[in-house]
């Protein structure tokens, strides 16, 4: 590390050193930093041309952490249907969802049946187990982490049907 810093002080006062002028045998004129010959002409250079530092009225906003931007996303649920009839058989309710713009990776999608929630995830399909009988309504909403909601879908029905066991 010390070589290092000895080689470069080295370096920079050769940056200070004279330049010279000579002809070579072709007649070309040659610019060095060392003379080849007795001829050689130490050359003086201009000063080189400064400006002092000017105001420019311009402050630097102090660095953030990137926030991002403020996203309205459009949630479109694509199944179930509207309206649409679980059958006795079926005990489970599966979930798909188109949203618009794609998720940013800090927003969450939050299912919700009779506005009570179900999930909250990243993903766009769930399986909702156990449907209870009745109509139920679905709703769909991506929050961010603060959970500030985002978007909503429109809300849909889904009508369960379930045996009903009498005893006599």
């Amino acid at each position: 590390m010390r070589a290092l810093f000895l080689i470069l002080i080295c370096l920079s006062f050769g940056v200070c050193a004279e330049i010279y002028k000579t002809v070579d045998k072709d007649g070309n004129v040659v610019y060095t930093d060392s003379p080849p010959n007795d001829d050689a002409q130490a050359v003086k250079l201009r000063e080189i041309n400064t400006l002092p530092a000017q105001e420019t009225g311009f402050t630097e906003a102090p660095v953030r952490a990137q926030q991002p931007q403020a996203v309205s996303y459009e949630i479109d649920i694509i199944s179930p249907r509207d309206q649409v009839v679980i059958p006795p058989g079926e005990r489970d309710l599966a979930v798909a969802v188109n949203i618009s713009p794609g998720l940013h990776p800090d927003h969450l999608v939050t299912y919700y049946l009779d506005s009570e929630l179900i999930e909250e995830t990243r993903s766009a399909s769930i399986v909702i187990q156990d449907v209870p009988r009745g109509a139920r309504t679905l709703t769909v909403e991506v929050i961010d982490q603060q959970g500030n909601l985002l978007g909503k879908s429109a809300p849909l029905t889904v009508n369960v049907i379930r045996p009903v066991v009498r005893k006599n």
